[in-house]
């Protein structure tokens, strides 16, 4: 039984050059998730390089949001669960800023 080996391509392309060199060398079925926009897409769709079983295009299933949030809900949920929903992210950055791994007590060289 063949081997079956799925592929996450990205924008670097690195695991798609790996998938033609797996294909090259071992007997197996590939599959791929390219993460790319509308340009390389086209490109994939009619590439003869990597033969794969089946293909997929990650923004193909994003589902677009063109509508504005529901701010009653929002704020409903913030109510029950004590959370400001508008703060929490300037808490995270503001931990992002200061968390540095060399200042903690453990880690001083």
């Amino acid at each position: 039984m063949e081997p079956k080996i799925f592929f996450w391509i990205d924008n670097l392309y690195v695991h798609f050059f790996l998938a033609k060199a797996l294909q090259e060398n071992i007997n197996c079925k590939l599959f791929g998730l390219f993460e790319v926009t509308d340009k390389p897409k086209k490109y994939f769709e009619k590439q003869n390089l990597v033969k794969f079983e089946k293909i997929w295009f990650y923004y193909d299933y994003i589902k677009k949001i063109d509508k504005e949030p529901d701010l009653e809900y929002l704020q409903k949920f913030e109510k029950k669960y004590n959370i400001n929903c508008g703060k929490r992210h300037l808490m995270i950055d503001f931990l992002i800023d200061i968390t540095n791994i060399t200042n903690l007590p453990i880690m001083k060289f």
